[in-house]
């Protein structure tokens, strides 16, 4: 099983941000591991772009890029693929059609800290970068969009079927490139 770093292409497509206090709304959504749309408020974005930016069903953003965006497009197509562990969470968009943070409720503690090739931080020992990855697959098991926890980087990875996904449904905006092994 190959598994790639949930990157988005925010060169090519156009990016999102929000203000505050709407700002520290989105990135409570990282932090939470417990359903939220009960309380969940949707906040208004603003579009950052490129004079020749595209609009992709994955947008940027901007100094957050580990929270998931999705169109709605992309919501329908992955729902049945990591829909068990994310929720998603409306935003208006400028452009009025429909957008999503998808809030991915847990963590898996998946990351082989002994056998991966890593930094940690000399301030609390938590791991800050992580060169090549040994990952405990067994833990993985129907998990296709997954983030490891803070701890051990807080890395928000996603699978081959996460990936076969996005490409026959021709979803633009992400970049698959397979994380580094430990062999």
């Amino acid at each position: 099983m190959n598994y790639y770093k949930y990157d988005i292409d925010c060169n090519e497509y156009a990016g999102i941000r929000f203000d505050q206090p709407e700002c520290d709304q989105v990135l409570h959504t990282r932090r939470r591991t417990d359903p939220i749309s009960s309380e969940w408020q949707p906040p208004t974005a603003i579009v950052v772009a490129y004079e020749d930016s595209l609009e992709g069903d994955f947008p940027c953003l901007f100094d957050y890029s580990n929270i998931p965006i999705f169109s709605q497009r992309a919501w329908e197509c992955l729902e049945p693929v990591i829909g068990q562990d994310c929720e998603p969470l409306p935003f208006i968009h400028p452009n009025g059609q429909k957008y999503l943070i998808v809030h991915l409720m847990g963590r898996i503690d998946a990351l082989d800290e002994e056998r991966s090739e890593l930094r940690r931080s000399k301030v609390d020992n938590r791991v800050n970068r992580v060169y090549k990855y040994s990952l405990k697959e067994e833990m993985l098991h129907g998990k296709h969009l997954f983030r490891l926890p803070i701890e051990s980087g807080s890395d928000l990875l996603v699978d081959d079927l996460f990936r076969e996904t996005v490409e026959k449904n021709d979803l633009k905006g992400l970049l698959f490139n397979p994380i580094p092994r430990v062999q």
